[in-house]
C-alpha cells in the first residue's frame, strides 16, 4: 500500500511540475505573423521562446469585454504539441470558417470549429486558456492581430497586451497581412518582436487577402558570435546646390551590429566615395556609420572588414544615392466627398469626382524649382506635364488638380494637361514625378502609407512635410476633408496669394486670400484674371513674388525679395510668325542653354530663339550655343518658343529707382531702337512718346503684330492710339539724329487689362432671339481653319433637353438635321455661305431677331432671309427682324443667315440653302424650298429617273 501511495505522490508531483511548466509562459512569446480574412481565413505564428511539450495555445476572434468573452458564439481553434517547439519555428493554421480548423504547416495538432476572420474590425487573441463567457482570473494572453481595432475601447484591458510591443494593430481595414521582415538578423529570438510590430515590415493587401500566400515556413534564426550586421542604409540629403539639383550629396546611415565587443573593423568604400564617420564599430554592440559627401546618383559598396583583427568575416553592403530631389507630396485627393458644397476641393462652385481630386506638391529646398517639362503619371498612364515656365520659389507649393476652375486656392495652381483629369484610384494608386529625362523622381504609392485613401477626404502629412501620411479630418489642428494650398496642421496658406478684393493696396489685409499681409518670409503669388492688383506704397520684404501672366504688380518704394513674371506667349508655326519682341519686367535675369531649354526657346543648329537688334547694322544678333548674356533693363529682345505655347519667366528683382530706367539710343544706321517695358506694371504708349518727345524723330513706335501681312508685320502706333505696353512688351522706337536717354518713368506705371500681343476678336456672328422676357441666342465663328462641315471641337449641338424657346443652327455642308448653338466656318468667301437657322417657340409670341456683328471684313452685311413670306432683313446695331407666330414652329427651312456685300435679291437666292438628307431609311426631308410650287426628281446611278413628286412649299 505505501509503495502504491508512493506512486501516486509521484505521478500527482509530477504532474504539478508539468501543470506549472506549462503555464510559465508570457506575453511576447509567440507573435502573430500572418493573417488572412479570406479564401481558407489562414494565419501563423513564429515561436519567439522555447514552447515547452504538452501546451495548448487557443486561439479565438470573441470580443473580450476586459475580463471575459462576451460572445462566445465566434470561433474558436486550438493547437497543442507533444514535445518541446523550438523558438523560431513558424506554425500555419487554416481557421477553414464554416469547417474544421486544420494544421497547413508546421508541428502540432489543431483542433475547433474553425474562425471566420473579418476583413474589418476584427481582432484574433492568443492565450493560455480556453476562452469562456465568465471571468477569466488567468487567461494568459500570448499575443494579438487586428485589422482596425486600434487597442483601445477596452479590448486590451486585462489581457497584458500592449499595442506596438506584443499586440499590433494595423487600423486600415484590409484583407491580408504577412510579416516580411528580417529572419536572420537578430541576436535572440526576442530581438524580432520590435520588427514584427513594425508595420513597415509587413505585406498588406486591401482587397485580396490570398495574395499574401503562400505564407513563409522559414524559420527565424539567430546570428553567431563575433558575426558583423549591417542594416538598411538610409539615405538623405545634405545640400541642395542649385536648381539644376546637380551638385548634390548624401549622407547615408548605416545601422550595425556587433555580438562580440573589443573587435577591430576597417571601414572602407570603393572609388574613395564620401567621408566616413559616425559610431565606432570597435567600442559598442550597435550604432550608426555615416558616410557623408557622396555626389548625386554614385553607385558604390561599402565594407566593413575585421579579419585583420581575426575576426571571421567580412561584409558589404552596396549602395546607390539616388536624385536628392526637394520636392514633397504634402498632400493629395483620391476621393472628394460627395457633397456638392463639402466635395468642391477646387473652389469652383462645383464638386466633381474627378476635377477636384488633387496633388499638393511642396519645395522644401532653399532655391527655386524649376519643374519645366516635368511630368506626373499614375500606375496607367500621364496624367499632367507641367508647363515651361513652371517654378516654385523655395518653400513654395504647387497644387494639381484635376480640372475645373480652381478659385480662392493659395499659391500656385495647374490643372491636369491629360484630357482634365488625375483620375487617382480610390482602392489606391501611384504617383510617379518624372523629370525632362523621364527620370523617376517621386514614386508615391499610397498603398505604402496603411491608409484608406478612398475615405471622402485627402490624406495629408502630419506634421506637414516630414510627417507620415493620415486622414486629414484626424489632425487635430484642422480636422477638415481637405486644404490644398494650405498647410494641414493650422490651414494657413502655404504661400501669400492677392485677391485684391478689396482695392489696389498692398498693405490691407482683405486683398489677401489668408486675410493677412506678408511677411519677409512669405512667398508670393499674384494670379491673373483679376479685378484689381496690388500697389505697394511703402518699402516691402518677401521671399519672393510670383506674379502670372497677364497681372501686375506696382513698387512705390524699394522691393525686397526675388521676384518671378511669367509672360505667357503662343507658338505659332512659321518662320517669323512664331517671334515676340519681348524684354525683362526684372533686373537680372541671366540667359544661357539652361534658360533657353528651361523656357522651350527654339534652337536651330547653334542658334537660339533670342536674338538682339543691332541698330547700327539693321540687323539680329543669335544667342549661341552655350552663349550666355544678363537681360538689359529697358532694352528690347526677340524671342521664339520652340514647339509649344506657354510661359517665358524672368527672375530677378524689380526695378524701384526713382529716376526710373534709362537707355541711351544709338543714332547710327538707321536709327531704328529696340526697347521694352522695364516694369511688372504696364505703360501708356501716349505718355511715354510725349514725355520723350525731343528725342523722337516720329513719336511712334512699332510693335510686331503677327496677324499682319503674310508672316506678319510691324504695326505702327501714335501717341493717338495710347496703347498700353504690358509687362515683358518690347518694340522700336526710332531716334532722331541728335539721340539722347529714354527714360521709363516709374510713375508712368498702371494697372490695365492685359494687352500683351493681343489681336482684335475674332468674327462672330451672335443671333439673339427673344420674345420680351425670354432670350436665348446662337452663335456662328469664322476662323482661318475652319470648314462649312463638321469640325470636331469647333461646333456645338445644343444640349439635349426638351427646349421650348431657342434658336440654333444646322451645318452649311453635309448637315444631318442636327441643331447646334455654335458653328464655325471659314473667315473667307463669306457671300457663298447661306447658314440654316432653326427656331424653337411656341404660336402666338411676338419674337425679335437681333445680331451682335464682331470684326466682318468691310463692305460685309448681315442679312436674315425669311422664306415663308420671301423677305430679307438686314441685321445690324439699328435694324432688327420681328414677327408674331400664327403657330408653333420646331425646326429649319424658314429663317436663312445671309453675309453679303450688297442688297439681296430673292430671285437670286432661290436655291441657296437647301438642304437634303434621309431622316430614315425610307425618308428623304427637303429644308429650305421658297414657298410655293416644287418639284423633285430623284435618279438612281445610271441616271434613270425613278422618281417625280410635285408639292406646294410653306
Amino acid at each position: 500500500m505505501k509503495k502504491l501511495y508512493f506512486l501516486k505522490i509521484i505521478i500527482f508531483i509530477v504532474v504539478i511540475l508539468f501543470s506549472s511548466k506549462t503555464n510559465s509562459q508570457s506575453a511576447g512569446d509567440i507573435a502573430f505573423i500572418a493573417l488572412n480574412a479570406d479564401g481558407n481565413d489562414d494565419f501563423a505564428f513564429v515561436a519567439l521562446a522555447d514552447i515547452p511539450a504538452n501546451t495548448t495555445i487557443w486561439f479565438t476572434d470573441n470580443e473580450w469585454d476586459g475580463d471575459s468573452f462576451n460572445d462566445t458564439g465566434e470561433g474558436e481553434v486550438s493547437w497543442s504539441h507533444t514535445s518541446i517547439l523550438p523558438a523560431g519555428s513558424i506554425v500555419v493554421i487554416a481557421g477553414n470558417a464554416g469547417g474544421t480548423a486544420s494544421l497547413e504547416s508546421g508541428s502540432g495538432s489543431v483542433s475547433g470549429s474553425g474562425i471566420n476572420i473579418g476583413v474589418s474590425n476584427e481582432t484574433l487573441y492568443a492565450l493560455l486558456s480556453e476562452p469562456i463567457a465568465t471571468t477569466m482570473a488567468t487567461p494568459g494572453f500570448l499575443a494579438g492581430i487586428s485589422n482596425d481595432d486600434a487597442g483601445s475601447g477596452g479590448i486590451l484591458t486585462g489581457t497584458g497586451l500592449t499595442s506596438g510591443t506584443n499586440f499590433i494593430d494595423f487600423v486600415n481595414d484590409s484583407d491580408g497581412f504577412k510579416y516580411t521582415g528580417s529572419r536572420t538578423s537578430q541576436t535572440t529570438f526576442a530581438g524580432y518582436l520590435p520588427l514584427i510590430m513594425d508595420v513597415n515590415n509587413w505585406q498588406i493587401e486591401g482587397a485580396d487577402g490570398t495574395l499574401i500566400l503562400p505564407i513563409s515556413t522559414t524559420s527565424f534564426t539567430t546570428l553567431s558570435a563575433g558575426i558583423l550586421s549591417l542594416g538598411n542604409a538610409t539615405v538623405s540629403c545634405t545640400t541642395i546646390a542649385g536648381v539644376g539639383l546637380n551638385d548634390d550629396t548624401y549622407s547615408v546611415s548605416i545601422p550595425f551590429t556587433i555580438i562580440l565587443n573589443g573587435k577591430t573593423f576597417v571601414l572602407s568604400t570603393t572609388g574613395n566615395v564620401g567621408t566616413i564617420s559616425g559610431d565606432s564599430p570597435s567600442s559598442s554592440a550597435s550604432g550608426t556609420i555615416v558616410i557623408s559627401n557622396i555626389p548625386e546618383g554614385t553607385s558604390f559598396t561599402f565594407t566593413a572588414d575585421d579579419t585583420a583583427d581575426g575576426g571571421p568575416n567580412t561584409v558589404t553592403k552596396a549602395i546607390t544615392s539616388p536624385v536628392c530631389f526637394p520636392l514633397v507630396i504634402n498632400e493629395t485627393l483620391f476621393d472628394p466627398p460627395t457633397d456638392n458644397v463639402l466635395g468642391d476641393a477646387n473652389g469652383d462652385g462645383t464638386r466633381s469626382s474627378s476635377a477636384d481630386e488633387f496633388i499638393e506638391f511642396i519645395n522644401t529646398s532653399n532655391v527655386n524649382l524649376d519643374l519645366s517639362g516635368y511630368s506626373i503619371s499614375d500606375a496607367s498612364e500621364l496624367r499632367h506635364v507641367f508647363p515651361t515656365g513652371t517654378i516654385i520659389p523655395a518653400g513654395g507649393t504647387i497644387v494639381v488638380f484635376g480640372g475645373g476652375t480652381p478659385t480662392g486656392i493659395p499659391g500656385l495652381v495647374q490643372i491636369a494637361t491629360n484630357t482634365g483629369e488625375l483620375n487617382l484610384n480610390n482602392g489606391g494608386d501611384s504617383i510617379i514625378l518624372k523629370n525632362q529625362n523621364d527620370d523617376v523622381v517621386i514614386n508615391f504609392n499610397s498603398g505604402d502609407t496603411l491608409l484608406n485613401f478612398g475615405s471622402d477626404q485627402s490624406g495629408a502629412r502630419n506634421p506637414d512635410i516630414t510627417g507620415d501620411f493620415v486622414l486629414h479630418n484626424a489632425i487635430a489642428g484642422n480636422p477638415v476633408a481637405f486644404s490644398p494650398g494650405r498647410l494641414n496642421a493650422d490651414n494657413v496658406p502655404i504661400m501669400k496669394t492677392w485677391s485684391g478684393t478689396t482695392n489696389n493696396d498692398w498693405a490691407t489685409a482683405t486683398n489677401w486670400i489668408s486675410d493677412s499681409t506678408p511677411s519677409t518670409s512669405d512667398n508670393v503669388v499674384i494670379p491673373s484674371g483679376l479685378t484689381n492688383y496690388p500697389t505697394a506704397a511703402a518699402a516691402v520684404t518677401v521671399n519672393s513674388a510670383t506674379i502670372a501672366s497677364g497681372a501686375s504688380l506696382i513698387a512705390q518704394d524699394n522691393f525686397t525679395g526675388n521676384v518671378i513674371y511669367k509672360r505667357n506667349v503662343t507658338f505659332v508655326s512659321g518662320l517669323l510668325k512664331g517671334w515676340y519682341l519681348m524684354a525683362s519686367p526684372v533686373s537680372g535675369q541671366a540667359y544661357n542653354d539652361t534658360y533657353v531649354s528651361g523656357n522651350d526657346i527654339a534652337s536651330n543648329n547653334t542658334n537660339r530663339g533670342l536674338a538682339t537688334y543691332t541698330t547700327s547694322a539693321d540687323s539680329w544678333s543669335y544667342l549661341q550655343a552655350a552663349g550666355s548674356g544678363t537681360f538689359t533693363n529697358g532694352q528690347g529682345y526677340s524671342i521664339k518658343r520652340g514647339t509649344t505655347t506657354g510661359d517665358v519667366s524672368f527672375t530677378g528683382t524689380l526695378n524701384t529707382n526713382n529716376a526710373g530706367v534709362d537707355v541711351a539710343l544709338t543714332t547710327t544706321g538707321n536709327r531704328f531702337n529696340l526697347l521694352g517695358n522695364p516694369y511688372t506694371a504696364y505703360l501708356n504708349s501716349a505718355t511715354f512718346l510725349n514725355n520723350e518727345a525731343s528725342i523722337s524723330e516720329t513719336k511712334t513706335l512699332w510693335v510686331w503684330n503677327q496677324t499682319l501681312s503674310t508672316n506678319g508685320a510691324y504695326e505702327v502706333k501714335s501717341v493717338g492710339d495710347a496703347m498700353m505696353i504690358a509687362p515683358g512688351q518690347g518694340f522700336f522706337v526710332k531716334a532722331n539724329v541728335a539721340g539722347g536717354t529714354f527714360n521709363f518713368s516709374e510713375a508712368n506705371q498702371s494697372h490695365n487689362a492685359d494687352t500683351f500681343q493681343k489681336t482684335a476678336e475674332k468674327p462672330e456672328i451672335k443671333l439673339w432671339i427673344t420674345d420680351g422676357e425670354i432670350k436665348n441666342y446662337n452663335r456662328v465663328k469664322y476662323l482661318e481653319n475652319a470648314t462649312t462641315g463638321f469640325d470636331v471641337g469647333y461646333e456645338g449641338e445644343m444640349f439635349n433637353t426638351a427646349n421650348t424657346f431657342a434658336i440654333y443652327s444646322q451645318l452649311v455642308s453635309n448637315d444631318q438635321g442636327n441643331k447646334y448653338q455654335l458653328q464655325s466656318l471659314p473667315n473667307s468667301d463669306y457671300e457663298n455661305m447661306v447658314v440654316p437657322i432653326g427656331m424653337i417657340a411656341n404660336a402666338g409670341k411676338e419674337i425679335t431677331i437681333s445680331a451682335e456683328i464682331t470684326n466682318l471684313p468691310s463692305g460685309i452685311k448681315v442679312f436674315l432671309e425669311n422664306r415663308a413670306n420671301n423677305t430679307f432683313t438686314e441685321l445690324n446695331a439699328s435694324s432688327s427682324f420681328k414677327t408674331t407666330l400664327s403657330e408653333n414652329i420646331n425646326g429649319t427651312g424658314r429663317f436663312y443667315l445671309h453675309t453679303k456685300a450688297s442688297v439681296l435679291s430673292v430671285d437670286d437666292m432661290s436655291m441657296d440653302g437647301i438642304s437634303i438628307y434621309k431622316t430614315t431609311n425610307s425618308n428623304l426631308r427637303i429644308a429650305g424650298l421658297s414657298q410655293g410650287k416644287s418639284t423633285v426628281k430623284l435618279f438612281n446611278m445610271l441616271g434613270k429617273q425613278v422618281l417625280t413628286n410635285s408639292f406646294t412649299s410653306n
